[in-house]
């Protein structure tokens, strides 16, 4: 079995393992959970610029987000990422990310998609 994961769950799992109370508002799961690993079917992400421009505008260095959704993966480049489109993977018949299936599953791209901008839509990017 495949289990999503993310550097936000480091925090949670280390302080569960340490016997400590993991703060409702931290966002992550315990990894060692095992009933949290199998409830968890989505994770999203996000890329910036390496020097970030604002700290109070995180939008104005955004490269890409990013959603896993069980098999699939899409990549969203930012408005700033000129003429690139949206990519859409299957993470289990390709893990290397090699055969972008955006093309040939377009209602698949625009339900990710939403779910994207449901997590998080920068105005500004």
């Amino acid at each position: 079995a495949t289990d999503l994961a993310s550097t936000i769950d480091v925090v949670p799992t280390i302080l569960s393992v340490l016997g400590m109370d993991v703060p409702d508002a931290l966002p992550g799961i315990n990894l060692l959970d095992a009933a949290a690993l199998e409830s968890r079917s989505t994770i999203y992400g996000e890329i910036f610029d390496h020097d970030i421009k604002s700290m109070d505008q995180p939008e104005s260095s955004l490269q890409y987000r990013w959603v896993i959704d069980g098999r699939y993966k899409l990549i969203d480049p930012s408005m700033r990422m000129n003429g690139e489109v949206p990519e859409l993977y299957d993470l289990i018949a390709d893990p290397t990310e090699t055969n972008d299936l955006a093309q040939t599953q377009p209602e698949r791209v625009e339900m990710l998609m939403q779910a994207l901008n449901d997590w998080w839509h920068p105005d500004n990017a």
